[in-house]
């Protein structure tokens, strides 16, 4: 507040206002195909203890409309439920993508969790017997394994296989073309035995070989960049790869990105964005775009990666990051820190430097963006 008067002119005070809970943020657990319904069942934990003015808990389900980060409220429900039902999902036809908030005693809501998305499986012919799947990645935990079950129908699946979080699909070698089904479970911790109870609740959509469809196999992958030299340093952090699968017929045009030498110096997005990691030594890096029609074609392009040492080591849980007001609020810094926004796309939208409590501005921004601050990178919410 500033005040102004003849006598002692300009006149400041400040008072800081402390939200009891509005630090609080709910955990989406999983989204797995509910098995009564078909439909996506979006489950969460229920913490132990709960700040009073979101008592006696009331969860805010939201989903992702047809326009990038933009969501819509589809119901609530209470926290005790641990799950809720989207009827009006579509898992068989396409991955959607959920967050939840609690409601406050006082009209407003918690802050948002992360983002999840569920798996979604599609199926394709291969060559001969063979029958190739692949899916979209689960958003929103670190995925240890994807399990793939096949069985004589949707209720007789059992473990085909087990591959890492890291890949997207997987060949079924077959002497016959008798109908198999598929589906997909997700693991998010390898489980000391070879099934898993949490197998059923993670399931993706079930996907039958008799509704594979034949595909113009790929026959060569050509990786392009969008900046000119390839190369990773201070000055360009990030490369935006891009990968053409040909021939142009060819039916499935996606590609399964990964660092095949290199994983201390880079990291690589599956929209092909290459990010430069905190390293001491630089090096080479090699990026790996892999066709995903069973017909094992891949490409690698090669590139150097340069010392990285400009994040200050700031301690993540000392660091508080939230929007509010049309800026995105950055508190705890206490020595020169770098901060940098990212879009979905990873995208840098902003860098700078600061040394102590700070804001960054979010005029024109609305949906889910990444701010990295030190060592600590948080999603943020914009509305």
């Amino acid at each position: 507040m500033k005040a102004t008067d003849d006598v002692f002119g300009e006149i400041y005070q400040s008072t800081r206002v402390e939200v009891t809970g509005s630090g609080f943020v709910p955990a989406i657990g999983q989204i797995g195909t509910d098995e009564a319904t078909g439909c996506n069942r979006i489950s969460w934990s229920i913490p132990t203890e709960l700040p009073a003015p979101l008592q006696p808990g009331t969860v805010r389900i939201y989903r992702e409309t047809a326009v990038s980060d933009r969501y819509k409220l589809l119901g609530e429900v209470p926290l005790t439920e641990g799950s809720y039902v989207d009827e009006t999902s579509t898992p068989a036809l396409l991955s959607q993508r959920y967050f939840i908030t609690m409601a406050t005693n006082y009209g407003g809501e918690s802050r948002s969790s992360a983002v999840h998305a569920n798996a979604h499986l599609m199926v394709n012919r291969a060559m001969g017997h063979d029958i190739n799947l692949s899916w979209t990645p689960y958003e929103g935990r670190d995925v240890m394994q994807y399990v793939i079950l096949s069985g004589p129908s949707p209720d007789r699946l059992t473990e085909l296989a087990a591959v890492s979080g890291h890949t997207l699909s997987y060949t079924h070698v077959r002497t016959s073309d008798e109908a198999t089904y598929y589906a997909l479970a997700v693991r998010f911790d390898v489980p000391q035995k070879r099934a898993s109870a949490d197998d059923a609740r993670n399931r993706s959509n079930v996907v039958c070989s008799a509704d594979a469809f034949d595909v113009t196999m790929a026959q060569n992958v050509v990786i392009t960049s969008q900046e000119a030299e390839l190369k990773l340093d201070q000055e360009q952090p990030q490369l935006h790869l891009q990968a053409v699968v040909l021939p142009m017929s060819t039916t499935l045009k996606h590609v399964q990105w990964s660092i095949a030498e290199g994983e201390t110096l880079a990291t690589v997005a599956q929209d092909g964005t290459v990010s430069l990691k905190d390293n001491a030594t630089g090096g080479q890096v090699t990026v790996e775009a892999a066709a995903t029609d069973g017909s094992g074609i891949r490409e690698t392009v090669t590139l150097t990666a340069a010392p990285y040492t400009d994040i200050v080591p700031v301690e993540a849980e000392e660091v508080r990051i939230y929007a509010t007001g049309g800026v995105i609020r950055i508190e705890g810094i206490r020595s020169a820190t770098t901060l940098r926004l990212y879009n979905l796309q990873g995208t840098l939208l902003h860098q700078s430097e600061a040394s102590g409590d700070t804001q960054i501005s979010t005029s024109g921004l609305r949906g889910i963006y990444i701010l990295q601050a030190g060592r600590k990178t948080q999603k943020v919410m914009l509305r």
